[in-house]
């Protein structure tokens, strides 16, 4: 029988806090009911493009009509890509339609409001004590897979309805705490996975916003969770007290233009469902 408590320190020697300690630091808005907090989330990766500007407008007027909040927070964890002065450059599009954020990041190195750091990157505390708490609840384990392994997971699923890590081909899922001690002490790198409670033969059914009811598989993936993702995952983001909705759904329609094939349709998929099973009572 596996230890969660010990694989969690094991995972994460350093980290001291509970989600509590965040959850009190960054209590709940007082806003009024139905308002609604939303953010723009760009990558410092170049210019604004119509694509940013799109979900960016959607947000900011959610916020703005139900007396919300707008804010920023820059998604910099793909630090080999960052362009110097893309946040400026962002930022200063946005002037020209006249959309500013209440609170977050509003120039290079400049952030303002309680709900900070706003800078994704600046985060990682946070989301790893969030992480360290789903390993000690048996939610999540570590993956020790190289990039070859998934390469080779992908080419024998070619003909499969289903996709990713999951069943047969999760091969790290059941790995025991020695095991898992001694990669680690091989120093194997490892990336951390959500361990998917879901059953293929089940349907989940919620109600959309804009779509009306809606019924689709129960994810069964074990989806790998980075800073990126794990800023989207309640319980997580409600310390920004947050919906997630609007961009989310945004960049599923940026991929189902593509007939579903994208990268990120199943990733995006992945996170709705998540988010979804926290904030039933909300959609």
């Amino acid at each position: 029988m596996m230890n969660f408590d010990e694989l969690a320190d094991l995972l994460f020697p350093n980290i001291d806090k509970a989600p509590e300690y965040y959850e009190e630091k960054y209590p709940p808005r007082q806003l009024k009911e139905g308002a609604r907090v939303t953010r723009f989330a760009p990558s410092p990766t170049g210019y604004l493009h119509f694509g940013n500007l799109y979900t960016c407008f959607a947000s900011y007027l959610t916020a703005k009509n139900t007396g919300g909040v707008f804010f920023v927070r820059v998604e910099d964890t793909d630090q080999k890509r960052k362009v110097d002065g893309a946040v400026d450059a962002m930022l200063k599009g946005l002037e020209v339609y006249t959309i500013k954020a209440d609170e977050g990041v509003i120039g290079e190195g400049n952030e303002i409001g309680d709900y900070g750091p706003y800078y994704q990157s600046a985060r990682k505390e946070i989301y790893q004590t969030y992480a360290k708490s789903l390993v000690k609840q048996g939610l999540a384990y570590p993956c020790f897979c190289t990039a070859e392994e998934i390469d080779e997971i992908r080419r024998q699923q070619e003909n499969d309805d289903i996709k990713g890590y999951w069943g047969k081909y999760a091969k790290c899922r059941n790995l025991s705490f020695e095991q898992i001690k001694q990669n680690i002490e091989n120093g194997m790198p490892w990336t951390l996975r959500l361990k998917s409670p879901g059953d293929i033969e089940k349907k989940c059914y919620f109600d959309d916003m804009i779509k009306g009811k809606i019924e689709m598989p129960e994810n069964v993936i074990d989806v790998v969770e980075d800073n990126y993702d794990f800023g989207k995952i309640p319980p997580i983001d409600k310390i920004t007290d947050k919906t997630e909705a609007i961009t989310i759904r945004a960049g599923k329609i940026q991929d189902q233009r593509n007939g579903g094939k994208g990268k990120g349709f199943l990733r995006d998929n992945i996170i709705t469902n998540i988010i979804r099973s926290y904030t039933k009572s909300e959609w």
